[in-house]
């Protein structure tokens, strides 16, 4: 069964999604721990190979208000922040309440970003055409408002050598310090403590890249939602 948060990140997403506890033939208990748990040894042999932040807001132009947003500078991968960010949300997927899925063959944009991205390796571009998707989402007149605030996009690879796409969102709160509002780029470790953490999203790219569109066999797409009601 789907609840409302549920259908919202569906619409969001153009996913479908499968609640965890209705999963039972297709994912094995063994399955969704071996393939979601951050242990100390994924941690040490996890390597982020891209990530960003990008701006997502309303603005103006001769009285119509839409929503828009702009990419932040790509982060220094000679740092650990990156890997800690990483962390910090792989230890909230390992605590259950994931909601399992995979991207709808049936409408092909939902599906062209990561596809085009396995072929380029055009980070920018995969995030610039997510964020634009987010944008054409939020402006359908049928959708209540949302709120204003960050998402973070992340490609690594864990330890067994998959490929993952992390899209977390944040709103607007305190709670982690980017330098400034163009470079988005986090201060520190210390910043990303996560209070306004909404929902995150990660793609399992290898998993993607064997199994669409048929979707045969395991799912390769999880959400987690955070504590945050902004």
């Amino acid at each position: 069964m789907q609840g409302e948060g549920a259908r919202s990140r569906k619409r969001l997403a153009c996913v479908t999604v499968l609640d965890a506890d209705n999963f039972g033939e297709r994912r094995s208990m063994e399955e969704q721990v071996e393939e979601m748990a951050i242990t100390e040894s994924e941690q040490k042999g996890l390597v982020v190979i891209a990530a960003c932040a990008a701006k997502f807001f309303k603005s103006s132009i001769g009285g119509h208000t839409f929503y828009d947003s702009t990419k932040g500078k790509d982060w220094d991968l000679s740092t650990n922040i990156c890997v800690n960010f990483v962390n910090l949300i792989g230890k909230k997927f390992s605590r259950g309440g994931r909601i399992y899925g995979y991207v709808d063959p049936g409408i092909v944009s939902a599906a062209e970003n990561f596809s085009n991205y396995l072929s380029t390796s055009d980070f920018a571009a995969l995030v610039n055409g997510v964020m634009a998707r987010l944008c054409n989402e939020a402006n359908d007149p049928n959708r209540s408002s949302l709120n204003e605030g960050y998402v973070v996009f992340s490609h690594y690879r864990n330890i067994q050598g998959r490929d993952q796409i992390l899209v977390v969102m944040l709103g607007k709160k305190g709670g982690y310090d980017f330098d400034n509002d163009e470079n988005l780029t986090p201060k520190d470790t210390e910043s990303l403590n996560l209070q306004d953490f909404r929902q995150a999203a990660c793609m399992d790219l290898t998993g993607f890249a064997k199994a669409f569109p048929e979707n045969k066999g395991d799912s390769y797409l999880y959400f987690i939602k955070g504590n945050s009601k902004s």
